[in-house]
């Protein structure tokens, strides 16, 4: 006697049938007696990691000094950004006397090195630093905004990453900003950063809903 399993053709002895009909009804009921999965579980939530927070480097704004040119420009941008991550890190209350003041010659060296586009921007860290209690926030985060469109036209990608960067820190619950940050990581190649960064700014535009509970739209991602 020959049967066709699977596509192959097999022999079996005669006297062999009844055996083979009753093996072939016993797993036909064990596949139909086999329980159901349990579907009760509750669907797995999707979880939004939170906005990344400052990188692991030999020292923070390390890429300024490979990038800038001149030197003392590239010194002066690093003093800035580091002064903002400092003032960002700081409770208001704790600002009065977080700096000395500003470091020597720097309006000095403003002047000299600085190009025309970062005067607005300089001045208004620098006043930062010079009444670190009394600054405000969207101000010192549109100066680091500023400088940070500079460093992408310049062709300083690390630079425009880390001022993007800073500008966020400084509005922690700033959609744009968020959004601002997650472009310039994704044109320096930090590309993780950049997602936790955009996927950041989609949950901050709970804050962005006028009085009537309408969102207004963040700019587009790109």
């Amino acid at each position: 006697m020959r049967l066709r399993i699977g596509g192959y053709w097999y022999n079996f002895p005669p006297d062999s049938y009844g055996a083979f009909c009753s093996l072939q009804q016993t797993c036909a009921v064990t596949i139909l007696d086999r329980p159901e999965p349990d579907r009760s579980r509750e669907p797995r939530r999707w979880t939004v990691q939170p906005a990344p927070t400052r990188t692991s480097v030999p020292f923070e704004g390390a890429v300024l000094l490979d990038e800038v040119q001149p030197a003392a420009l590239a010194s002066l941008l690093w003093h800035c950004l580091r002064a903002v991550q400092l003032w960002a890190d700081t409770g208001i209350t704790q600002r009065r006397d977080l700096f000395s003041g500003l470091p020597s010659r720097a309006r000095e060296i403003a002047a000299e090195y600085a190009p025309s586009e970062l005067s607005s921007a300089l001045d208004r860290i620098f006043g930062m630093m010079e009444h670190p209690d009394t600054s405000e926030h969207r101000p010192v985060a549109a100066a680091c905004q500023e400088i940070s469109t500079w460093a992408a036209q310049s062709g300083f990608p690390g630079t425009e990453s880390e001022f993007a960067e800073a500008g966020a820190y400084v509005l922690p619950k700033d959609a744009d900003a968020a959004l601002f940050a997650g472009r310039g990581a994704r044109r320096a190649g930090a590309l993780d950063r950049a997602q936790r960064w955009l996927l950041a700014a989609g949950e901050f535009c709970t804050d962005l809903a006028d009085e009537n509970g309408t969102l207004r739209p963040v700019k587009r991602i790109g």
